[in-house]
């Protein structure tokens, strides 16, 4: 059954016009917002564009002389973040930084209406949209108010709790960020990025490490810590297939252990767990982006520490993880390109409503949709029911029938399918070498 939203009719379309230029004026701004988002689910995404509703929310946020303007535009996102729900999604999210930027407003009405539109794009996103949103909230985690920082953070972790293998894919982009939020002068902030930290960390799903994550993050708060932390983990025996997200929470303490100054035991247990998560690496590739950062530190141990048997043990570990990196390959799977897929959807789409396809309204719902789409397939992820019911249809269903939106899936999914199948085919065959200091390509051995 279609699920195409139905025209407004002239008169609403005025009407939300005029609801529009009321966020910004005196009375019940939450009852203008309300009714606002009440007319916008039956008139749909391009009654909002064709009345100037989504231009006239962005100016109200933006207007700096008007705190009535600011809270109003922050009511009618967050109303029409519940009422109209994922089709609104591609036109509200990009709105974000602003809202976080607003958690600092002077004016305690807008501080209170931004935390509310913050809790419902929170709500709104695709879990998909993970890694679309991050380097908005990296940015907001380190902006000049405190307010805008913790309320990124505070984000993240709620983002963490909801898309726990969406964060997980993350970590390598997220630690070294929310590190450092950790180091920020204000202790609520400090509290802010530690619990989304954890929250981030508990996502990586690692048995092994779960015990630990308290200390991690004590470490990466203190240093000084850093001789303590190493020797627990060295004690401890790790099982566990280690992958990127791992890699990403261990790389950073490994490094400091590896540099710690005249601790010749540090280095020796620093290295000691490097060669045996090294050996827990099933997926080389997961491996070779952290190698640059962990291979210089063995290579100086191995070679200036005074301590023969320290030296030995470094030499151990970075011939583990050279094994390691002549086992991946040459080259890394290609990140999907969301603007070509936005093509390859259009032209999808085209081919059975050519009016959707080359309608501007719809253009932002198609580079959103690409992007969760090219997500998906950097994921390797491609289960019909996550691209049909979760990142695809939900929004597609506003302007095409659902058994459109459904046909168009299941042929761009089979596309990348097939893309997926042919790229590892052709990499098979090619490894990468670690010599001399350098990474280079070899021809294949076998």
């Amino acid at each position: 059954m279609a699920a195409v939203a139905t025209p407004v009719s002239a008169e609403q379309n005025t009407k939300i016009a005029e609801l529009s230029k009321q966020l910004s004026s005196e009375g019940d701004r939450a009852a203008v917002a309300q009714e606002l988002a009440t007319l916008a689910k039956n008139g749909g995404i391009a009654a909002l564009v064709s009345a100037g509703a989504l231009e006239a929310i962005k100016a109200a946020l933006e207007d700096a002389k008007n705190a009535n303007a600011r809270e109003g535009g922050l009511l009618a996102l967050a109303a029409l973040c519940a009422d109209m729900g994922r089709p609104a999604e591609p036109y509200l999210m990009p709105l974000l930084g602003q809202v976080l930027a607003l958690l600092a407003d002077k004016q305690a009405p807008v501080r209170a209406a931004a935390v509310q539109a913050q809790a419902a794009l929170e709500g709104l996103m695709c879990p998909h949209g993970v890694a679309a949103v991050l380097p908005t909230l990296f940015e907001g985690m380190l902006a000049q108010k405190w307010q805008t920082n913790e309320g990124a953070c505070r984000m993240l972790k709620a983002i963490a709790e909801r898309c726990p293998s969406q964060v997980a894919v993350c970590m390598p982009e997220i630690v070294p960020q929310v590190t450092l939020a950790l180091g920020n002068a204000r202790q609520g902030v400090k509290d802010a990025a530690a619990e989304a930290m954890k929250a981030c960390m508990e996502c990586v799903n690692n048995k092994d490490l779960e015990q630990f994550i308290p200390m991690l993050i004590d470490t990466m708060q203190n240093p000084i810590k850093v001789p303590d932390c190493v020797h627990k983990l060295a004690a401890t025996t790790f099982v566990q297939a280690v992958e990127a997200p791992t890699l990403s929470i261990m790389v950073p303490l490994l490094v400091r252990g590896l540099r710690h100054d005249n601790t010749t035991a540090i280095k020796r247990k620093a290295s000691v767990i490097i060669e045996n998560m090294a050996k827990l690496v099933d997926n080389p590739l997961d491996a070779v982006p952290f190698l640059p950062n962990l291979l210089p530190g063995l290579e100086k141990v191995a070679n200036e520490v005074a301590d023969p048997e320290c030296r030995a043990v470094a030499a151990r570990a970075a011939k583990e993880l050279i094994r390691v990196a002549n086992e991946g390959k040459t080259v890394p799977p290609k990140k999907a390109d969301p603007a070509t897929v936005a093509a390859a959807l259009k032209e999808l789409i085209a081919a059975r409503n050519p009016s959707v396809a080359g309608d501007a309204v719809f253009a932002p719902t198609l580079t959103y949709v690409a992007g969760l789409c090219a997500s998906l397939q950097d994921t390797k992820n491609f289960e019909f029911d996550e691209w049909n019911g979760v990142a695809i249809t939900p929004y597609f269903v506003t302007f095409l029938q659902e058994d459109d939106a459904e046909a168009v899936t299941r042929a761009y999914l089979a596309r990348a399918v097939e893309e997926a199948e042919r790229e590892a085919a052709a990499n098979q065959p090619e490894l990468v070498s670690y010599c001399c200091g350098n990474w280079v390509e070899c021809s294949p051995w076998f």
